[in-house]
């Protein structure tokens, strides 16, 4: 005695999956490509935890060789240049004690504290969430 079973669905859905997967990558490849192209980073911090993950495109706007995890917070701090320091940490400490999330630098320019090979790079701040 023998029993067959249909595999059908269970071999569509895995192929569904597989072929998702793909575009992700290949979404994150075009996104990479892009931030490196236009020398723009993008990246996201928790304020609760307070952890910063970027972009490695970041990493190089700041100098800094692309890495993985995330950032150390007090050494993010001394990269945003003094200009835009206190506007910056005001509103982060306005965003937790509310409990109400707003964009950062809505229009407002950011430069690092040092430049990269002695060029001037500014980037857009993002918003993120909590």
């Amino acid at each position: 005695m023998g029993v067959v079973t249909d595999i059908t669905e269970r071999k569509r859905a895995e192929e569904e999956r597989q072929a998702l997967l793909r575009n992700l990558q290949e979404s994150k490849a075009r996104l990479k490509e892009a931030q490196r192209v236009a020398h723009i980073g993008h990246y996201e911090w928790n304020l609760i935890e307070s952890r910063v993950i970027w972009s490695d495109e970041s990493y190089r706007i700041f100098g800094l060789t692309p890495q993985e995890g995330p950032v150390d917070f007090d050494n993010v701090r001394e990269m945003i240049h003094p200009d835009d320091r206190e506007s910056i940490f005001r509103a982060v400490e306005e965003d937790i004690r509310s409990g109400v999330h707003t964009k950062l630098c809505e229009s407002q320019k950011l430069k690092p504290a040092q430049t990269n090979g002695g060029r001037s790079n500014r980037f857009s701040c993002a918003a993120g969430s909590f």
